[in-house]
């Protein structure tokens, strides 16, 4: 196989799994800026967030999704919705890839069990495995 046909078929492989949860407990390490309120820097930090995912997904880096909430501080595995990681944003953003099938997302329930799922049902409007959001 020629290198140039090795890197293709990686990349059509080889994919990264972004979580939801995870991303958004880069919050405790966003540092507001001099006369910042709290409320600015949150919405700085999902500006932040929602690029990095719009960079991911250009980059076709994405292949699964792992959908939990928190609140930017600890892996807490909230109900999705009820923490505020912007995963209704994202998802929106992700909707394209998911309905081609490029990428796969699961509800991630933790100890609260059906009830992420229905959480995740209630947020994005349906069923999570139709996203028709």
């Amino acid at each position: 196989m020629s290198s140039e046909s090795a890197w293709k078929e990686a990349e059509s492989r080889i994919k990264a799994t972004w979580d939801t949860s995870h991303a958004n407990m880069w919050r405790k390490y966003f540092q507001a800026t001099p006369g910042e309120s709290m409320e600015q820097t949150d919405r700085r930090f999902k500006d932040w967030y929602l690029q990095k995912a719009e960079e991911w997904k250009k980059e076709n880096i994405i292949g699964h999704i792992h959908v939990s909430d928190n609140f930017g501080w600890e892996d807490e595995h909230v109900v999705p919705g009820q923490g505020n990681a912007p995963i209704k944003e994202f998802m929106d953003k992700m909707k394209d890839k998911v309905e081609k099938g490029e990428v796969d997302v699961i509800v991630e329930p933790a100890h609260q069990d059906y009830r992420a799922m229905l959480g995740g049902w209630k947020l994005f409007g349906s069923s999570i495995y139709g996203l028709e959001m």
